[in-house]
């Protein structure tokens, strides 16, 4: 399971059991660390790079 596919922030946090702000602070530092600028950026990236998605 991909926690961010097709989800929304609050979704997220409800499925981890943390609070929307933290999914949030999180999602932006990935993308800040990947230097992309929203989450359609990262789809494109982890479709370019599949070998990141499996364990």
């Amino acid at each position: 399971m991909v926690p961010g596919r097709d989800r929304s922030n609050k979704e997220i946090a409800s499925l981890l059991g943390v609070r929307e702000p933290t999914v949030k602070k999180h999602v932006r530092h990935i993308l800040e660390k990947l230097g992309l600028q929203d989450r359609l950026q990262a789809g494109l990236f982890l479709a370019r790079n599949p070998l990141l998605l499996k364990p």
